[in-house]
């Protein structure tokens, strides 16, 4: 998870860009996974790492 984190902060990837990069064959899924393992959504999550 913190390679996601790092690659959701620090560059312009995509969501799905991100997934495919760390294995995952479907977004919806990381996306569900990213969810259960920070309790925040991938959207909410990098608009709070950006206001910090």
């Amino acid at each position: 998870m913190p390679e996601a984190k790092r690659n959701l902060i620090y560059t312009s990837m995509t969501v799905g860009q991100v997934a495919d990069s760390l294995g995952f064959v479907e977004q919806a899924y990381f996306s569900r996974f990213f969810k259960r393992t920070t309790d925040l959504t991938l959207k909410a999550f990098r608009l709070q790492r950006r206001e910090i």
